[in-house]
């Protein structure tokens, strides 16, 4: 456990045991906190568990079934929230980890021996949700780039966003992201339309904010006529040409060594 958390970033928590019981040695942190939270969105079942309000399960040698409720209450009275945990012990206290999503934007609030969990946890993700605002970077279909086309009917493509790519920013943010495009220095024809060759991921501060796919807007055939193929048999011909080249200097080198060896004997003999 501990060693998937500092995978993910969690690099100040420990674990001892997986039920969160006291232990000198086991301990986290409210940012780490919500850095596991984040990954475990990722997850759909996660997503399901948590945001659950109620359970009926079967109850062994009962003649009924036993009814579960979350006892997470911003489930119930905070717009939006949709998980995550309670906990309680006497060493660490009342503390909640809770998520709520707006306007297509997910906030984690961690709230650690607060006796106020409830309304400290709805103070963040209020504060939280006053200060950002949806921002579509991309949206489908936007061209991102043109990669050159090797061995094609076109010496180019255009690349689009496969999907809108939507991100949280604050007014403080604004011009501190960065697009990163990855794709092929040159796309190998053919190419279809719809084929997806790279990606477009945005940095945050150095951290990978969002990604999107990156597709090709149009087919481009394999170009077979003599000029492409005269050009690619050149090609061919010249580092084969190149390839011999050495192997015949290191061939001649060899004899030269050979008759040197064979004089230094000849000399020795006649000594």
């Amino acid at each position: 456990m501990t060693d998937k958390a500092r995978a993910i970033g969690a690099v100040h928590t420990n674990f001892t045991n997986p039920n969160g019981l006291p232990d000198p040695n086991h301990y986290t942190t409210a940012q780490d906190l919500a850095k596991i939270t984040a990954y475990g969105y990722k997850n759909p079942l996660f997503r399901k568990i948590v945001g659950a309000r109620h359970k009926t399960i079967p109850w062994n040698n009962k003649g009924y079934e036993r009814d579960l409720y979350n006892e997470n209450k911003l489930l119930w009275n905070y717009e939006g929230a949709d998980g995550v945990k309670t906990g309680y012990t006497d060493a660490a206290g009342q503390c909640l980890v809770s998520s709520a999503v707006r306007n297509n934007i997910r906030l984690i609030a961690v709230v650690l021996d607060s006796d106020q969990m409830w309304d400290d946890s709805k103070a963040l993700l209020n504060f939280g949700f006053s200060k950002l605002r949806p921002v579509e970077l991309f949206k489908q279909g936007d061209i991102l780039k043109t990669s050159p086309v090797a061995d094609g009917k076109s010496d180019s493509v255009q690349l689009a966003a496969a999907s809108n790519l939507i991100v949280p920013v604050s007014d403080d943010d604004l011009g501190k992201f960065q697009i990163v495009v990855d794709v092929p220095d040159k796309i190998a024809a053919p190419v279809q339309a719809g084929q997806t060759v790279g990606t477009a991921r945005i940095l945050y501060r150095g951290s990978e904010m969002g990604k999107v796919g990156l597709i090709a807007t149009t087919t481009v055939e394999r170009d077979y006529s003599p000029v492409k193929m005269l050009g690619y048999f050149s090609v061919m011909v010249a580092a084969g040409g190149l390839a011999e080249s050495r192997l015949h200097k290191r061939r001649s080198a060899a004899r030269r060594a050979k008759r040197k060896q064979a004089a230094a004997i000849t000399n020795l003999e006649e000594k």
